[in-house]
């Protein structure tokens, strides 16, 4: 039996799609329907403390579930995004900071794929937080372009420097403390 054909898909395939996904190297990738609760919550608290953060600095934004063209066949959906620039409808340059909610589902593209891709693009910070585990893995993007873990387990506040003279900070004490509240109803 002859093997099918592979299909590779473009920008132009995925503005058809109904639903959620991501175009991974011209491949589909479905989307959960939506995320958790928790996932929610525990996304809303990080990029609330980010944007409050950036309330003095004009120039930077944080933006939840940000659609990323970074190329003809490649559109990602990251939980969360600083960004230091004026986007259009969706982004087409890397941001300052990226942030992923890692979730069973998600953890292999996040932790592998999208970690490579994000250090190759220029984003400058990437969270990987673990709600249920209380623990952040913040990652630096270093001179050679390769991302270096900075923090596995970050307390208090986490300064992350940013372009333009801006400074982004998350209280991870006080996220953790507010989603705290969201498992134990959950449970």
């Amino acid at each position: 039996m002859p093997a099918l054909p592979y299909l590779h898909y473009t920008v132009k395939d995925y503005e058809q799609w109904p639903g959620d996904w991501e175009l991974i190297e011209g491949h589909p990738v479905a989307m959960s329907p939506a995320p958790t609760l928790a996932h929610q919550r525990l996304n809303f608290l990080i990029m609330m403390a980010l944007e409050n953060s950036l309330a003095a600095c004009e120039a930077c934004q944080a933006i939840p579930d940000a659609q990323w063209r970074i190329d003809s066949d490649t559109v990602l959906r990251p939980d969360g995004v600083v960004i230091c620039y004026q986007p259009q409808q969706y982004l087409t340059r890397a941001p300052e900071v990226v942030v992923e909610i890692i979730s069973p589902s998600t953890a292999a593209i996040d932790e592998h794929y999208k970690f490579e891709r994000y250090a190759i693009e220029g984003v400058r910070h990437y969270l990987l937080v673990y709600g249920e585990e209380k623990r952040v893995r913040h990652y630096v993007r270093n001179q050679q372009g390769q991302f270096v873990l900075a923090n596995d387990r970050p307390q208090g506040v986490l300064k992350l420097p940013l372009s333009q003279g801006c400074e982004a900070q998350i209280d991870w004490d006080e996220i953790f403390k507010s989603f705290s509240k969201v498992l134990s109803s959950a449970r």
